[in-house]
C-alpha cells in the first residue's frame, strides 16, 4: 500500500496538465481504493463478495437509467411519429430544426447510446432490448 501512495504522490508532482491528467488521478485513486480494499480483507473470497457486490449496484443503477431513457425515447418517437435513430440522424444533418423537444430528444439518446457503448460485462443489460442501430 505503501509503494501506491508513494507512486501517486510523484506522478502527481510529475503530470499536472489538462484533462489527461485529472483520467490519470481518478485511475490512481481507483488503484488505490482497490489496494486498501485487498490489505483490509485479505481473504479473497471476502473481497469478491464485496466487489460482486459493488458491481451489482452500479449494473443496476445502469439498468433503472437505461428504462428511463427508452420509457423517454418513446414518448418522443409516438409524439413525433419516427424512431429515435432516423430523429438522431436527422437532427445531426440539421434537417429537423431547433425545438427545444429536439434537443431533449438528442440528448437523451445520445445518454442510452453512453450506456450501451459503456464497457459492462456481457450480460450486463441482458433483457435490454435494443430499439436502434445505434
Amino acid at each position: 500500500m505503501q509503494r501506491v501512495r508513494e507512486g501517486e504522490q510523484t506522478w502527481k508532482r510529475q503530470n499536472r496538465s489538462g484533462s489527461r491528467t485529472k483520467q490519470r488521478r481518478v485511475t490512481i485513486d481507483t488503484l488505490y481504493k482497490l489496494q486498501v480494499l485487498q490489505d483490509t480483507y485479505s481473504d479473497k473470497a471476502d473481497l469478491g463478495l464485496i466487489l460482486g457486490k459493488l458491481l451489482d449496484v452500479s449494473l443496476s443503477q445502469h439498468r433503472l437509467r437505461l428504462k428511463r431513457y427508452e420509457r423517454d425515447l418513446r414518448e418522443f418517437e409516438e409524439r413525433y411519429g419516427m424512431e429515435s435513430a432516423t430523429f438522431y440522424r436527422r437532427f445531426e444533418a440539421g434537417e429537423l430544426g431547433d425545438a427545444m423537444d429536439f434537443f431533449e430528444w438528442a440528448g437523451l439518446y445520445e445518454l442510452r447510446e453512453d450506456i450501451y457503448r459503456a464497457k459492462l460485462p456481457g450480460s450486463a443489460l441482458e433483457g435490454d432490448a435494443r430499439r436502434s442501430a445505434g
